[in-house]
């Protein structure tokens, strides 16, 4: 295979990329990382191709399969015209395919690898502290006071991302107190339906740019913040009441009430 058909093979690697990213939307890739991503999923479509074609010669007489070969030739004489019909038809859905299929284990090992055996880039905290995190409990703070606890699923990996994101799965959440930042637990995501089966809250994105603080969950230490009293769990109906207790005192104080 010459330099002009190799180059050709680029475009069911280019088609393979497209139902792959259609399937799972990722930043869209520029330049020498399109070559190379694109060169990359061509290799499992030529594969295919040449294991379609040795099993149609295995399977059809040899001799119709080259009478497909010389009608095809005669409108598309590209050399390797044939193949790559091949390749297209057979090669791009099964090319996505093994590409979707081993999409999480090479996430997984990626991770597993950058963690260990590849220096991190510390000079990013937030994807060192992603990684550090991941699946793991973290305690989210946004910049609203609103506050989250949940597992880490997921978060923007690219450097070069111009907006990051994490994605967490919450088991609770609540707020920070506008005056004394205490945190205050009003809903649990995680419970158990009138018939006995356990949910779950799915997963939601939050945006860096919203995040005010970012850390690891500690469970032994909420629970001696609640029992100390420095957080604390409450419902909505419950913080509406001492609202209304705490707006009683103070006209009362502001009315002179001695029993104030």
């Amino acid at each position: 295979m010459n330099a002009p058909e190799l180059l050709v093979w680029l475009i069911p690697g280019y088609l393979t990329l497209l139902i792959f990213r259609h399937i799972f939307p990722v930043r869209s890739k520029q330049g020498y990382e399109w070559f190379i991503q694109a060169g990359g999923a061509a290799i499992p479509c030529y594969l295919v191709a040449r294991v379609a074609l040795w099993a149609l010669e295995s399977i059809v007489p040899s001799d119709y399969v080259d009478y497909l070969r010389r009608s095809w030739h005669s409108t598309f004489a590209f050399p390797e015209s044939f193949r790559l019909l091949l390749g297209i038809g057979i090669g791009v859905p099964v090319g996505a395919f093994v590409l979707c299929v081993l999409r999480k284990p090479w996430t997984f090992l990626k991770e597993d690898l950058s963690g260990g055996f590849i220096p991190q880039p510390i000079s990013d905290l937030f994807l060192h502290t992603c990684r550090t995190l991941q699946r793991k409990p973290v305690f989210v703070t946004m910049a609203t006071g609103k506050v989250y606890v949940g597992v880490l699923n997921g978060y923007t990996s690219e450097i070069d991302e111009p907006s990051r994101y994490i994605l967490i799965v919450p088991e609770k959440s609540g707020f920070r107190d506008k005056d004394t930042h205490q945190v205050v637990f009003t809903t649990q995501y995680v419970g158990l339906t009138a018939g006995g089966t356990k949910i779950k809250a799915q997963q939601i994105l939050i945006p860096e740019s919203q995040i005010a603080s970012f850390g690891p969950f500690d469970q032994t230490l909420d629970e001696s913040f609640l029992a100390a009293g420095t957080t604390k769990n409450a419902s909505y109906k419950q913080l509406a009441a001492e609202e209304q207790v705490r707006e009683a005192l103070k006209k009362l104080t502001v009315s002179g009430d001695p029993a104030a």
